[in-house]
């Protein structure tokens, strides 16, 4: 569409159609569904994610071995690797930045102008020349 030769009715479409997010999306495809949990009943499927093959059993999440094959794999296999990414418990969170110390955030505080001055002229002052 040209913006000089647009129509009042195609920008009127264009304007009502609903907005197209610019997040990425997630691709996740089903390679196959492997069957029910044995404990929860719950569905095990095998996807196919951003990093690789996965096991889902809809609330956790593991990844398949960067060696195996999806093809390959079992119902019994995915439950094993579902309860040890269960047991291995939640991934722990990145700290921010560490806390300064009382020392270094008075060292970086803003001096004033006067005390920059005095701080400059103390260091960098000549001995009068010698009159010999």
């Amino acid at each position: 569409d040209d913006v000089f030769t647009i129509t009042l009715e195609r920008a009127q479409d264009l304007l009502a159609a609903p907005k197209k997010s610019r997040k990425r999306t997630m691709t996740r495809t089903v390679l196959r569904s492997l069957g029910a949990h044995p404990a929860g009943g719950a569905e095990v499927t095998l996807m196919d994610g951003r990093y690789g093959p996965y096991v889902t059993d809809g609330t956790t999440n593991a990844s398949l071995a960067r060696g195996a094959d999806p093809s390959s794999l079992t119902v019994g296999e995915a439950v094993e690797l579902l309860k040890a990414r269960e047991a291995a418990g939640p991934s722990p969170k990145k700290r921010g930045r560490a806390a300064a110390t009382k020392r270094a955030r008075a060292s970086a505080r803003p001096r004033s102008a006067c005390a920059l001055v005095g701080a400059l002229t103390a260091t960098h002052t000549r001995a009068p020349p010698s009159t010999e």
